[in-house]
């Protein structure tokens, strides 16, 4: 008997980011819904923090305005304390 809310690992959260590449300093992140909110931070191909973001709880996907990002690829972080994993995208 499971009892509770079962919060599914990353490989399975089904995250995209669109536009990718990103224009306009703007992009929008689905995932599947999470009980808990996920921190997403931005890292560039140095390993630096470059922005953070918290995405809501019981949300699906939310459009993100991002700092001036300089062109290049960067790799969003995903986590809270059930899951987490990263995923690449390029900035023009």
């Amino acid at each position: 008997l499971n009892i509770g809310i079962d919060e599914p690992d990353f490989n399975n959260m089904q995250v995209q980011i669109f536009p990718n590449p990103v224009l306009n300093h703007e992009m929008t992140i689905t995932y599947l819904i999470s009980h808990m909110p996920i921190d997403l931070t931005i890292i560039n191909l140095l390993g630096e923090q470059v922005a953070h973001f918290i995405l809501p709880p019981w949300t699906r996907s939310q459009t993100i305005r991002l700092p001036e990002l300089s062109p290049g690829v960067y790799l969003g972080r995903l986590q809270n304390s059930s899951v987490k994993g990263n995923i690449k995208f390029l900035v023009e």
